[in-house]
């Protein structure tokens, strides 16, 4: 299986994704999705394992809805690599495709993990009823990259 981190980072880039919003939750019978106030911590070095984890779950990979479903992680654990330099496309190839906002003078951080995600519906608009609307599915092993964005002068972080 190819890693779900960036099956969802390329499926959330090229769909339209609702932001997360308080009391979103609610028509499905769930805790709303999280929210990042800021994504630019660290001004410098690698973020910490649990700012990644909370940058990947309010990122747009992350916690959402999309096509009236909404999908929430639980227990998420990520574990950051050593740095390296930003390895773009061109004629040679490159391992950092898809990665249209990066910073390309700043490093990039590989990084592995798991998580647990809940798909849920709506039970006023489905099938399933309130308690049996949602799924869980674990993904246990599963890798990417943080980066640096372009957003601003310090740049935000962002997962793929």
């Amino acid at each position: 299986m190819k890693t779900t981190i960036l099956a969802l980072a390329t499926l959330a880039a090229t769909l339209p994704v609702a932001p997360a919003q308080p009391g979103a939750g609610a028509p499905f019978g769930t805790r709303d999705p999280i929210t990042c106030a800021s994504t630019k911590e660290p001004a410098k070095g690698a973020p910490s394992p649990d700012q990644a984890a909370r940058y990947f779950r309010c990122g747009p990979s992350g916690e959402h809805i999309f096509v009236n479903q909404l999908y929430l992680m639980e227990n998420v654990k990520v574990e950051i690599g050593k740095s390296r330099p930003f390895q773009g496309g061109g004629l040679s190839g490159g391992t950092d495709i898809n990665m249209h906002d990066v910073d390309v003078s700043q490093p990039v951080y590989p990084i592995r993990g798991s998580y647990q995600q809940y798909q849920c519906s709506n039970p006023k608009t489905s099938i399933y009823k309130p308690g049996q609307n949602c799924t869980m599915s674990n993904i246990p092993k599963s890798s990417g990259v943080c980066y640096k964005t372009l957003l601003s002068k310090t740049g935000s972080w962002s997962l793929k």
